[in-house]
């Protein structure tokens, strides 16, 4: 099963910048490079590094937007970000937690190493999917008790 992972619009305009710039600069270097009037350079090196530059952000951000999930495949969790992925074992998932009052889903797992100790995640993803992620781990870690919680509310309260 694969779920997107849910970046928050304010990281999901900042990425969608990033890449409008990327795609601009690149859309200017080829102009550089085809030598259209008033952007022409003498230094053709500079704009195709510039363009090598901007095509590889302008991927790397597209990767970012649409390439980033978690996926519960056969023995693990994988959660991918763009190139990155960590695979984490079924077998070290120690414990699933959710909060009521959020719907926030938090995974503890033991690092690979004895000295990585516990770590701790939390999964993001849209509030209409929680409940099909909580069906995968209970799919997957059927033996795993997913402990429901209630955080504290630390938003101000207005008067």
């Amino acid at each position: 099963m694969k779920f997107r992972m849910n970046l928050g619009v304010v990281k999901t305009i900042i990425i969608a910048i990033v890449l409008a710039g990327a795609l601009a600069l690149a859309a200017l270097d080829i102009a550089m490079l085809a030598g259209a009037k008033g952007v022409a350079t003498s230094m053709p090196g500079v704009a195709g590094v510039s363009l090598a530059a901007a095509v590889i952000i302008a991927v790397a951000a597209c990767l970012v937007l649409f390439n980033s999930g978690y996926r519960f495949k056969e023995k693990a969790l994988f959660v991918v970000l763009g190139v990155f992925w960590d695979k984490i074992p079924y077998e070290n998932i120690t414990a699933v937690k959710e909060d009521s009052r959020t719907k926030d889903i938090y995974i503890l797992a033991k690092g690979k190493q004895v000295q990585d100790g516990i770590a701790s995640f939390r999964i993001s993803v849209a509030q209409k999917d929680v409940d099909n992620v909580l069906s995968a781990v209970r799919e997957h870690l059927p033996e795993m008790i997913i402990e429901v919680f209630e955080s504290e509310d630390n938003r101000p309260k207005k008067q």
